[in-house]
């Protein structure tokens, strides 16, 4: 079940994403722009599309982490669908516009940043149910979702524009082509009118993804497996993130020796560089560095752990099992 939600939420994702964009110039040209093509309205409408997606980082994992990845990208969209609406209601005012598009466009950072999280949980469900890992095929299939979208959305835009007029300019380079209304209507449903059904049916469809809650234990079903595997094997079991501080360990060691050949050889060749000197102050910022990511390392996993609690906790009290 939760696989197919993942192909249908990419599906339908793309196609409202991709249908805003192929009528972007179109509706800057015609609905909102004061003259065709005018060189500022298109502008102002990519800023504020992509200055959401730098302010939303920060904001959005913190939030996840407390509330959940599904919670928040859902809630999300209903941020979209207020943007939406306030958009569609005065497509042809600017100021307002920038608005509706600023809200829908922090709406829409969940999407981006953090509901990928969520796909490799349902590889661990398949993995869980079935035995096997399909990250590369899922990928692929969820990949392909955006082709067939491609399609899907210029078909529904030239649909929609039909009795679509090419411009016309004067000698003095001013356009004198006007559309009909029916096309003006047309372009803003494609912009922005498609989404606000779209942006709402992903934050309904997101209600019936239900990995999340049993994400903790089927991960330690997983590697409580693999751990079981491992001893009837007559291996020794080594912690995944134990076995990364080896082999990270081991690149360590070798990047020094590394440097230890190359200053040795610039010592040569430069009689005032210290070799002393200069490899205890590699030394030195190379600890830091590596204390630094310790640290960063070690909070990360306190999060991710404190996360799976929460996850387990809400689970137990909505009674979900897998």
């Amino acid at each position: 079940k939760n696989w197919w939600i993942l192909v249908a939420f990419w599906l339908f994702y793309w196609v409202g994403q991709l249908t805003r964009s192929n009528a972007l110039t179109y509706y800057a040209n015609w609905v909102l722009g004061s003259t065709y093509a005018d060189g500022i309205t298109q502008t102002l409408l990519n800023v504020i599309g992509g200055l959401p997606m730098g302010i939303g980082i920060f904001l959005v994992w913190p939030l996840s982490k407390k509330f959940g990845k599904k919670t928040v990208t859902a809630t999300g969209f209903i941020l979209c669908v207020i943007g939406d609406v306030i958009t569609f209601v005065a497509p042809d005012n600017l100021v307002i516009v920038l608005i509706g598009q600023f809200i829908m466009n922090m709406g829409i950072v969940p999407a981006a940043y953090v509901f990928p999280a969520l796909m490799a949980g349902v590889f661990d469900e398949i993995e869980y149910k079935h035995g096997f890992r399909c990250d590369g095929v899922a990928t692929s299939v969820i990949n392909s979702m955006n082709t067939i979208a491609v399609g899907l959305s210029i078909g529904i835009f030239n649909l929609l524009i039909r009795g679509y007029i090419q411009p016309e300019f004067d000698a003095a380079g001013n356009c004198i082509t006007t559309q009909p209304d029916s096309v003006l209507s047309a372009i803003v449903w494609a912009f922005v009118g498609i989404n606000i059904f779209i942006h709402l049916g992903l934050a309904i469809l997101l209600r019936f993804l239900d990995v999340e809650l049993k994400l903790p234990f089927i991960q330690k079903a997983i590697r409580q497996r693999q751990i079981d595997k491992c001893k009837a094997n007559g291996e020794e079991w080594v912690e995944p993130s134990e076995k990364a501080k080896l082999v990270q360990e081991e690149l360590d060691k070798k990047a020094i020796e590394s440097f230890k050949a190359e200053l040795e050889e610039k010592c040569g060749k430069n009689a005032k560089l210290s070799y002393d000197a200069e490899l205890e102050k590699y030394m030195k910022k190379f600890n830091e560095q590596k204390e630094k990511a310790r640290i960063k390392a070690e909070k990360q996993q306190r999060d991710e752990e404190e996360y799976a609690r929460k996850m387990e906790e809400i689970a137990k009290k909505k009674g979900v099992t897998v």
